[in-house]
């Protein structure tokens, strides 16, 4: 479990290093403010130092959810509970990326809510219903109204 928290911190400060090397070729400024650089450039040396300091505390043997030793017979993937909880969250991932342009933002982001927040845990189905249609009609209302980007609407011009 160590090495595989050591290996990911790398590959993201590797990544994290290449964004900031590529934004650095941006204009950080220009005549009204930030320039297209600046923020992908102070987001990436942020997570740069979140990477870097991954590494040095799996490096210094401390589990990062315990705060214990790591356990040399930990695994990696996830079981029972765990692995039915990512494969829902996955396959409702899977469904939205597939239905969204047929169906629409709205009824494809509900029904992504009323699948995913069971699944991790929320057993109250009067606040999961209220939340999937706060959230969808929401955020729509935002994005299309008062940000003008428009979203899929879907076959039933929702």
């Amino acid at each position: 479990m160590k090495r595989a928290w050591q290996i990911t911190g790398t590959v993201f400060a590797i990544l994290f290093a290449l964004w900031a090397q590529q934004s650095w070729t941006l204009s950080l400024t220009d005549a009204l403010g930030p320039g297209p650089g600046f923020f992908p450039f102070w987001l990436s040396l942020i997570g740069l130092a979140l990477a870097v300091a991954l590494i040095i505390r799996v490096s210094r043997n401390y589990d990062l959810t315990s705060g214990a030793e790591f356990d040399a017979h930990a695994t990696i993937l996830p079981r029972g509970a765990a692995l039915r909880q990512v494969l829902i969250v996955f396959g409702a991932l899977t469904g939205v990326a597939l239905l969204l342009d047929v169906l629409g933002f709205r009824i494809v982001m509900a029904a992504f809510c009323l699948v995913v927040l069971p699944a991790l845990g929320a057993r109250n189905w009067l606040v999961i219903a209220i939340f999937a249609v706060a959230a969808s009609f929401g955020v729509n209302a935002v994005f299309s109204d008062l940000l003008k980007v428009p979203l899929p609407i879907g076959v039933f011009d929702l």
